[in-house]
């Protein structure tokens, strides 16, 4: 099991990326928007970036633009990913059933360019859950 940190952006990922490429010397892994799937990639402008990866020694930060309709706000722009693979004694989606309990699902799994499956939700601690499936 992996677990990284997952920030949101309102448009200016793309310069986060460029300070902590600089900052840590590395270079980020980016899909921008208009390459990521039509049904998304309609709903944002051309520069947004739709999923960049910062691997910094073993860790990954994980940044995105959020679509302007869901403007994102300091506070409440970072959440939890937790990739589990096949060979971990507890599966993405019991992980999945336990966390939703009162809490709120945002997004229920479906296939995304950089993992097979991914189910977001809210604790019901206000806790932001990405729930990957490697």
């Amino acid at each position: 099991m992996q677990i990284n940190p997952y920030v949101s952006f309102n448009g200016n990922c793309a310069e986060a990326v460029a300070l902590y490429e600089k900052a840590f010397k590395i270079k980020a892994k980016v899909i921008q928007y208009k390459d990521a799937p039509k049904e998304v990639s309609r709903l944002a402008p051309e520069n947004f970036i739709y999923h960049a990866q910062l691997r910094i020694n073993d860790d990954i930060i994980v940044l995105q633009d959020v679509l302007p309709q869901y403007a994102t706000q300091i506070g409440n722009n970072v959440m939890i990913t937790l990739y589990v693979d096949e060979y971990d004694t507890v599966t993405a989606r019991e992980i999945f059933r336990v966390l939703k309990e009162d809490g709120e699902i945002e997004g229920k799994a479906e296939q995304c360019l950089w993992t097979k499956c991914i189910g977001r939700l809210t604790d019901r601690f206000g806790v932001s859950w990405n729930i990957c499936k490697c």
